[in-house]
């Protein structure tokens, strides 16, 4: 974790785990030293209580999702011939549906539907063509029930599938691509994922150079809650994703799963999509079809990292690895409570807005 912390007037910048960043503050309340130390071990403890408490629950599509109780999964639904792992396997509606309702039986609580594929290198799809796809798969689910999520980087497709059923929209761009996307949003009154990510499909692996990956990361999300919130989106319907995958090196994606819980510091539920990217590969040399084994161990570090949401395409075997994880960190438990060094609930709380309004 890296965070500014402010005590006495004076102000640092801290990195460390969080255990790290724990000890230091339960080493300056025992110093007792008149100077400011225990102002400062007070502040730390607050911020680490701040960013480790999970995010307030948020209502998408008549769902309440309680974050830090269980983490939850958002299962991958692709109507196109060329994603990178499950291309051209439903493009037909009834076998995208029929996929989709498995998906929901195995434990998905989201179904993410896109009609255009992000994987590097990947041309744009035309508007009516990406309707074409999207639309026939999402009304049909909506009306079983699902939480159905379009991802999209087009205002017009995330309107007409909100009006299809969708209740989340999922931007690769983090609102930049479609300046429209934040109004739409705001006005179909659903919420959305803000990822980061630079470029677009077929331009972003060549701009994975980073003087500060978390820096930048962690602004450029900031700017896309901006976007958003100006847009008319309450934050509280905002949720983030780092990117893993889009404009990142194998190394960068790496990183990101190292040390996931930075993003804390943004206030907001973290999504995290993984699942069989190319990373996986670099480092076990598995094909896109045999990356399991890699995708659950991602997944398992996501969410002891701290996201709240998993995207993936093999959602019974995440959900299992995912109960496991959840049973062993505590399920319903507040896990930020051994960082709180004793502060009260409404400090923690106050904690968190300050943290947020940083």
């Amino acid at each position: 974790a890296v965070m500014v912390l402010s005590a006495g007037g004076e102000a640092a910048a801290l990195a460390g785990s969080r255990w790290t960043l724990f000890s230091l503050a339960a080493r300056l309340e025992e110093t007792g030293d008149p100077k400011g130390t225990r102002e400062a071990a007070h502040a730390l403890a607050r911020t680490l209580a701040a960013t480790k408490s999970p995010p307030p629950p948020m209502e998408i599509g008549g769902r309440r999702f309680e974050f830090g109780r269980r983490t939850f999964v958002m299962g991958i639904l692709n109507v196109t011939p060329d994603s990178f792992s499950d291309g051209g396997l439903y493009l037909d509606v009834a076998a995208a549906v029929r996929r989709g309702e498995a998906m929901l039986a195995e434990g998905a609580d989201v179904i993410d539907v896109g009609g255009e594929s992000t994987r590097p290198g990947a041309a744009p799809v035309d508007l009516e063509e990406e309707l074409r796809r999207v639309l026939p798969v999402v009304e049909a689910l909506a009306r079983q029930g699902a939480v159905v999520s379009i991802d999209t980087t087009k205002a017009e497709v995330a309107r007409r599938a909100v009006e299809a059923g969708a209740a989340l929209v999922n931007d690769v761009s983090g609102f930049a691509r479609d300046p429209a996307m934040a109004g739409v949003v705001a006005q179909c009154g659903v919420a959305a994922v803000l990822m980061h990510m630079r470029g677009t499909p077929e331009t972003m692996q060549g701009r994975a150079h980073y003087a500060d990956l978390w820096g930048e990361v962690v602004e450029g999300l900031r700017q896309a809650l901006a976007r958003a919130v100006e847009g008319g989106v309450p934050e509280a319907r905002l949720l983030v994703d780092p990117g893993i995958g889009f404009a990142k090196t194998a190394e960068q994606n790496l990183g990101l799963l190292r040390d996931l819980e930075t993003l804390a510091c943004l206030g907001r539920p973290i999504l995290v999509g993984a699942s069989r990217k190319s990373f996986i590969g670099a480092v076990t040399g598995a094909e896109v079809g045999a990356r399991l084994p890699g995708s659950l161990a991602a997944a398992v570090l996501a969410a002891r990292g701290g996201a709240h949401l998993l995207r993936v395409h093999d959602v019974a075997e995440t959900r299992q690895a995912l109960a496991v994880v959840d049973a062993v960190c505590g399920a319903g438990v507040d896990r930020g409570t051994l960082f709180s060094m004793g502060l009260e609930e409404g400090e923690a709380q106050d904690a968190r807005a300050e943290d947020r309004a940083r």
